[in-house]
């Protein structure tokens, strides 16, 4: 309550002078003088910017109620007009311009009085979004297909529909030197694993930029190390969220970004699908696809190269006579699988960007020059063909679930390991895979739990989906390193 030239003087005149320097005098911001009070009139100015208040809002319940005021201004008239007058669900009497400034561009409303240091802020926000809509990056058959939107309070709205308890705690931090953005940590209180939550809340504490316009930034300061692993789950589905909320883990949502980020992340969850839960069918084995899938898209190029270069007396004479012996492409083996990886993403960013009506055509003239075209013209031998094609069909099993990075990189080492060394290589490479994976951390909780470290009663839910009724009725616990170090 500290008087200083950073809050608001008695004089409306000059506060209004100030506010309007402050945002640099912008076109769309009105200036509404209105006289307030009984036989006495006050001098009285509303302050809003045009384009993101609802205007029809602040006529009926603010302008009208003020407008038919009979009493007579005193000390106390501030206080009568936010709690008796006004009509907004939101109402806060401040005594800054910088609180001013803040309310203004969040579609604020202020009031102010002449011959008084303090204002009025009402909620008369109308911020134009996109309706809720299916979500196209987690899609699935069966269960909810509801998406957030880029609107912080409609994904809240979306959450609190399915998660309707008591404990569910939404704590709001504001980040950026030069805009403010709003971030919210969810959780569900009695569930979250208390290690984690402060852990991601000191992360974004201490997030120091200037403005974040998307939730990329935070998710860099929430990973900490830099890997190519996702040691975080970034989500558009309102009940994947639920879900890992009721299981301990922490929910971190930005403003004006439509996902959500999900910590701590474990590698076996890059395995599991939202569909699994609503359907009975793949119990025990969707996970397990899964991950022959994610073996098959990093290994198979550089395997198939080991053996053409190391290892023909693997296969049987005949076949291997046909199929490296008498191969007489254009490009060496190598240069026939980086190609067609690379012409194949290609028609794939390509689909993505062209208008919906040329992706069919675009597809059938990919599938015409690669399959036919480019055999029969002995620019691509038939097995590398095939080859390609499995590691491509299984590639894009798993990049929707975050492992598009780490599938690209590993299966470019993998190719370089397995045509210019063998197979040998590739083994030793899997093995160092493994202990890189093992040593990695998302916020403080082992990426691999809970294989390594061993956790048992975690397996209900790790290579296959449990039992439902178990899953619901059991609380989740994560392994943390000072707990390992305690035991020792």
């Amino acid at each position: 309550m500290n008087r200083d030239i950073d809050n608001l003087t008695i004089s409306l005149h000059n506060n209004i002078k100030i506010i309007s320097e402050k945002l640099n005098n912008p076109s769309d911001l009105i200036i509404r003088h209105i006289k307030i009070g009984g036989n006495d009139k006050h001098d009285a100015a509303l302050v809003f910017l045009h384009g993101i208040t609802n205007t029809e809002f602040i006529q009926n319940c603010i302008i009208k109620p003020l407008l038919e005021i009979t009493e007579t201004v005193n000390e106390d008239f501030i206080e009568d007009l936010a709690y008796h007058t006004i009509q907004s669900s939101i109402v806060e009497i401040i005594l800054s311009f910088d609180t001013c400034i803040q309310g203004l561009l969040k579609g604020k409303t202020l009031l102010l009085l002449n011959g008084h240091n303090s204002a009025i802020l009402a909620d008369t926000k109308d911020w134009k979004h996109r309706a809720v809509e299916q979500t196209n990056a987690n899609r699935s058959v069966f269960g909810p297909n509801q998406g957030f939107n880029e609107q912080l309070e409609v994904n809240i709205n979306l959450l609190r529909k399915i998660v309707q308890s008591s404990d569910l705690c939404i704590e709001e931090i504001k980040i950026g030197t030069y805009t403010k953005t709003s971030i919210v940590i969810i959780y569900l209180k009695g569930r979250v694993d208390q290690k984690v939550l402060v852990e991601t809340r000191n992360r974004i504490t201490s997030i120091e930029v200037d403005y974040i316009i998307e939730s990329r930034v935070v998710e860099d300061v929430i990973e900490g190390k830099k890997t190519i692993f996702p040691l975080l789950t970034n989500t558009e589905r309102p009940d994947l969220v639920a879900s890992s909320l009721y299981e301990g883990r922490v929910a971190i949502m930005t403003e004006g970004t439509p996902q959500s980020i999900i910590v701590p992340t474990l590698f076996i969850q890059c395995f599991q699908s939202a569909d699994e839960y609503y359907m009975k069918l793949g119990r025990f084995t969707n996970r397990l696809s899964t991950f022959i899938a994610f073996i098959l898209t990093i290994l198979l190029p550089g395997f198939y190269l080991a053996i053409e270069e190391f290892h023909k007396d693997w296969v049987s004479p005949k076949f291997s006579k046909q199929l490296f012996s008498n191969s007489d492409t254009l490009p060496s083996a190598i240069m026939e699988v980086l190609l067609l990886l690379l012409v194949l993403e290609m028609i794939v960013i390509a689909s993505v960007r062209v208008p919906k009506d040329i992706v069919i055509t675009l597809s059938l003239v990919g599938a015409v020059v690669f399959g036919e075209a480019a055999t029969q013209a002995k620019l691509i031998h038939p097995i590398s063909l095939v080859i390609v094609a499995i590691t491509f069909i299984s590639n894009y099993v798993i990049t929707s679930r975050g492992l598009a990075n780490p599938v690209y990189t590993l299966r470019t080492i993998f190719i370089i390991l397995g045509y210019f060394v063998g197979i040998s290589s590739m083994v030793i490479g899997l093995i160092l895979l493994t202990i890189y994976i093992a040593s990695l951390k998302s916020v403080g909780v082992p990426y691999l739990a809970p294989i390594i470290p061993f956790h048992p009663k975690e397996f209900k839910d790790t290579f296959y989906r449990g039992n439902s009724k178990k899953l619901i009725n059991s609380l989740h616990a994560y392994p943390h390193e000072d707990e390992k170090n305690n035991k020792n």
